[in-house]
């Protein structure tokens, strides 16, 4: 019997029929079958920020995700979750602690105020820890690849041969 664990996840907008579909439209004379279903970590930040411009201070709100297993930041749009219930065994361990997320997060979001705004400057980014939160992803294997597909988006992403 499997344990299972309860989390919060990204709420899916692309089912298993929808995976497959996606992988069919580029996998040509291949049979696309679902492998697997895993769900991967992500820190879930909001942030209030300000930036000094000529005229005052600008007010900046963002929504900003780290991805629990390399560190690595994105901007968000807003998202909803909810509880469910899943197998252990197809949750991807978490790698690195919320401290660090933090400062990725105050990192990744000061670099990206400065890219947007196209300035060098002192960003005040107060940020609020939303928790740990999952994203779904099918692994979908058509021959001898395995393709990634975001749950959320419908995104795919190949794998290399190591990981089929």
């Amino acid at each position: 019997m499997s344990k299972r664990k309860t989390i919060t996840l990204i709420t899916e907008s692309t089912g298993s029929a929808d995976a497959l579909r996606i992988v069919d439209t580029i996998a040509g004379t291949q049979i696309a079958r679902i492998d697997s279903k895993i769900y991967y970590p992500y820190y879930r930040f909001s942030a209030k920020c300000s930036a000094r411009t000529l005229f005052g201070s600008k007010p900046i709100s963002a929504s900003c995700l780290i991805d629990g297993c390399h560190g690595i930041g994105a901007t968000s749009d807003p998202i909803t979750v909810h509880a469910t219930s899943v197998p252990t065994d197809d949750i991807l361990e978490v790698r690195n602690g919320a401290t660090e997320a933090r400062k990725a997060a105050h990192r990744f979001l000061t670099h990206n105020l400065g890219r947007r705004l196209r300035t060098i400057g002192h960003f005040n980014v107060e940020l609020e820890a939303q928790g740990l939160v999952y994203k779904a992803f099918w692994l979908v294997r058509c021959g001898d690849t395995v393709v990634m597909v975001d749950s959320f988006s419908g995104c795919l992403h190949t794998l290399g041969k190591r990981a089929a």
